[in-house]
């Protein structure tokens, strides 16, 4: 659910082109010309929006500081703050209204009985995996055969495949924190791998 308009146009970053030239290769396309491109550009080349960088952060009016659940600006991180995701329409996943370099803190929420296809993520590097730690907060989540409640927690690096089944009668919360290629740079886009 990337609610940004498919015309809005992006000024990436050195770190973010390198994300859309492996995503590219990846899909054995060409990386499309220029720094500048639209959501209907980065969509069609395999992009997800996956985080707002700080500057956003800032414009949308979250500031460096304390925060809560509880604070009245918080709520409104749901809509403000909502990223891409390639998983099905109904699932709701958007980025906490922190700062958290080299992590994202992302939260999702599934529907009863979601399902998230087969898939993995690219490295962040040669050198480096990344990858998701996530913490069941409510429901249940079946992750390649192993189900997780609340308080739960598991870790899937970067380039491991994972499917994922929630809870089929309630709704699933959980925590994602979340490590992506150029995250640690202020990226805001990634890729499913192929």
């Amino acid at each position: 659910m990337w609610l940004e308009a498919e015309d809005k146009i992006y000024e990436l970053s050195a770190e973010e082109l390198e994300v859309l030239r492996r995503s590219a290769a990846e899909r054995g396309q060409p990386a499309p010309a220029g720094t500048r491109h639209t959501k209907a550009q980065l969509v069609a080349a395999g992009l997800v929006r996956e985080a707002f960088n700080r500057a956003e952060l800032a414009e949308a009016g979250f500031t460096p500081g304390f925060a809560s659940s509880k604070d009245a600006a918080s709520e409104s991180a749901r809509q403000a703050l909502a990223v891409g995701s390639p998983h099905p329409s109904k699932i709701e996943k958007w980025q906490l209204p922190v700062d958290m370099l080299p992590f994202r803190p992302v939260m999702i929420s599934f529907p009863p009985g979601s399902r998230l296809a087969r898939k993995m993520q690219p490295l962040v590097s040669e050198e480096e995996s990344g990858g998701a730690l996530r913490v069941v907060l409510s429901g249940s989540l079946v992750c390649n055969g192993v189900r997780f409640g609340p308080g739960d927690w598991f870790f899937v690096p970067n380039r491991t495949p994972y499917q994922l089944d929630s809870d089929p009668e309630e709704e699933t919360r959980v925590l994602y924190l979340y490590r992506f290629p150029s995250c640690d740079r202020g990226g805001r886009f990634s890729y499913d791998a192929v």
